[in-house]
């Protein structure tokens, strides 16, 4: 009987150790994904692609991508 006590403890352990090893890593799937977002600069601009459009126009020094991205834009009043 004190066998069968000590083998479900045990087994509700291992149990315990895989269902937060699994959790940890879902954690860590989605911290990597959040962190790409802030790194490219999608978490800045996330709801306005083509304000997001017109940054990276701004950061590759493209003139025309910049031109471009502001007309698409019904934020941006391009001349």
């Amino acid at each position: 009987m004190f066998i069968v006590v000590v083998l479900i403890g045990v087994g509700a352990v291992v149990s315990l150790f895989i269902v937060g090893f699994i959790s940890l890593e879902k954690g860590e799937q989605h911290r990597r994904q959040f962190q790409g977002e802030l790194d490219s600069g999608r978490w800045d601009f996330g709801d306005q692609p083509a304000l997001f459009a017109v940054a990276q126009g701004i950061v590759k020094n493209d003139p025309d991508a910049i031109r471009a991205a502001a007309k698409a834009s019904q934020w941006i009043a391009s001349p």
